[in-house]
């Protein structure tokens, strides 16, 4: 571990890149510099405006103390209890997944199918941190919805990411084993499911693995479990074409699409996500 004691902005931060870049930490460039600027408890312009500046000891003891933490492979977001998604900031914790941006995704198909201003409802099984439904509530503020999640502790952070994000008014939380304590119809359901199966967890990166809640990443067997309980219910609680949106596994897109074919959903159709990876599955109820 370096000693950051004495050294400038600019050193510090080569020191540390170096040093994350000897655990083979891929991210070392842009990690030593988010890591930098919560060690400062400052912003990107911030750091750059004065890299001369001399750390003080208080500084240099935090700088030393994240750098720890991220060599032994958490995750910068998980060390600051904080990760950006779709341009807001999200409280996460052990309890919760870590937003990933490949999710943005879903986002994306999602608000192609929620007018602005029209007054629809949503729901989100095993909403974790709250970042897809209190995503959505954002973006279209005449929305409302309900995240589900079996975990009530995970429902206590998405609680205060709603609070935080000022759409507590238009959300509501129910601890519930996917749609086990459900009531009511919606326009619109979204999943990001655990979708990982037992050969794949094995090669989990330590990240994920020793960061991430087991709960939120095991889809049984072959990973397909969630998505077959939810496509079997998902009809009986959606209105007439009101549409289902999946995160899936980049391997996943044919089986996911056969379930939702088989369970009766129409346009049943794949996006993918910017890397060019199978991301997204979603389909429509049929009317009335």
């Amino acid at each position: 571990m370096p000693d950051f004691t004495g050294l400038t902005v600019e050193a510090a931060r080569r020191a540390c890149v170096a040093a994350l870049r000897a655990a083979n930490i891929e991210t070392a460039d842009l990690d030593a510099r988010l890591l930098l600027q919560g060690a400062l408890d400052c912003d990107a312009t911030e750091l750059a405006r004065d890299p001369e500046r001399v750390l003080n000891d208080k500084q240099a003891a935090r700088l030393a103390d994240v750098a720890a933490q991220r060599l032994a492979h958490k995750p910068v977001s998980r060390i600051f209890g904080k990760r950006e998604f779709y341009g807001r900031d999200f409280i996460i914790n052990e309890r919760v997944l870590d937003p990933r941006p490949d999710s943005e995704t879903l986002i994306e198909t999602a608000l192609d199918y929620l007018p602005p201003g029209a007054a629809l409802t949503i729901l989100d099984l095993g909403t974790g941190s709250g970042c897809l439904l209190l995503t959505l509530l954002a973006e279209r503020n005449t929305a409302r919805g309900v995240g589900a999640d079996v975990s009530p502790h995970a429902l206590d952070v998405a609680r205060d990411n709603a609070a935080q994000l000022g759409v507590a008014a238009r959300a509501a939380f129910i601890e519930s084993d996917w749609f086990k304590n459900i009531t009511g119809h919606f326009d619109m359901i979204v999943a990001n499911p655990p979708y990982l199966a037992p050969g794949e967890m094995e090669f989990l990166a330590r990240d994920v693995a020793d960061y991430d809640p087991h709960l939120a990443l095991y889809g049984g067997s072959d990973g397909l479990d969630p998505y077959r309980l939810i496509c079997r219910e998902a009809g009986d609680y959606l209105n007439p074409d009101g549409h289902l949106i999946f995160e899936i596994g980049a391997l996943q897109a044919s089986r996911v699409m056969a379930i939702m074919h088989e369970a009766g959903f129409l346009g049943v159709a794949l996006r993918q996500d910017l890397a060019g990876r199978d991301r997204v599955v979603y389909g429509q109820k049929a009317s009335a």
